[in-house]
């Protein structure tokens, strides 16, 4: 039983600590004003942060403006990227 507790409150303090570095990454790009204001997210600020590099927020940002799952997020901003590329490619 002593394992099971134990093992509950690591993870409670590993999921804690993850969402409170999701935080402090996203207030400093705003800081930064690589990421919008809440409530003010578009499309074309996701293909902003691919092309500002900024791939994890990317992801993140596009889970919040359409309420997905982390896979569905990457893999539509991965599709999103190689469409960018090849038209970076096309205007070459």
């Amino acid at each position: 039983m002593t394992f099971l507790y134990t093992f509950l409150v690591i993870l409670t303090s590993w999921l804690v600590l993850s969402h409170t570095r999701w935080i402090w990454l996203i207030n400093q790009a705003r800081k930064k004003g690589i990421y919008p204001e809440k409530g003010k997210a578009t499309m074309f600020d996701v293909r902003s942060l691919i092309i500002e590099g900024e791939y994890d927020l990317a992801i993140e940002l596009y889970r919040r403006l359409f309420k997905t799952s982390r896979r569905n997020a990457r893999k539509a901003v991965e599709d999103l990227a190689d469409s960018i590329s090849q038209k970076n490619i096309e205007y070459e």
